[in-house]
């Protein structure tokens, strides 16, 4: 039976696929609330510049699949202990983070998902 270390490595995993307009704030706002943690892009094949901003943030694999594969390859990349997939328009606060950590506390604990709340965001450009 694999038992959670006491300081877990979180690794977070998201797939892309020409997501250029929101790849920087969504990598930016993972590395602000959690900068322990690994994070993995796993890029489908995109024909914009999604590859070359996520560089800049993350480990980048690019594999042409759908997003199931890319989820896949990603979690068979990383080095974490816990597992944390997010898409490329998520945005998370510490307090997420903070829960994964507690859910998995619990030995018994093997998987967990969560709500999705949309929040509609006014943004200027």
């Amino acid at each position: 039976m694999y038992s959670i270390p006491m300081k877990p490595k979180i690794s977070i995993i998201v797939p892309t696929l020409n997501e250029e307009k929101l790849i920087a704030s969504t990598l930016k706002n993972v590395r602000r609330v959690a900068p322990e943690a690994e994070i993995i892009v796993v890029d489908g094949g995109s024909r914009d510049n999604t590859v070359k901003i996520a560089r800049g943030y993350a480990k980048v694999l690019v594999e042409h699949g759908n997003v199931g594969f890319a989820r896949n390859t990603g979690a068979k990349m990383s080095e974490g202990d816990i597992l944390v997939f997010l898409d490329a328009d998520t945005t998370i606060t510490r307090q997420f983070i903070d829960e994964v950590l507690k859910t998995f506390n619990d030995p018994n604990v093997v998987g967990a998902g969560g709500l999705i709340l949309h929040q509609k965001i006014n943004q200027f450009e």
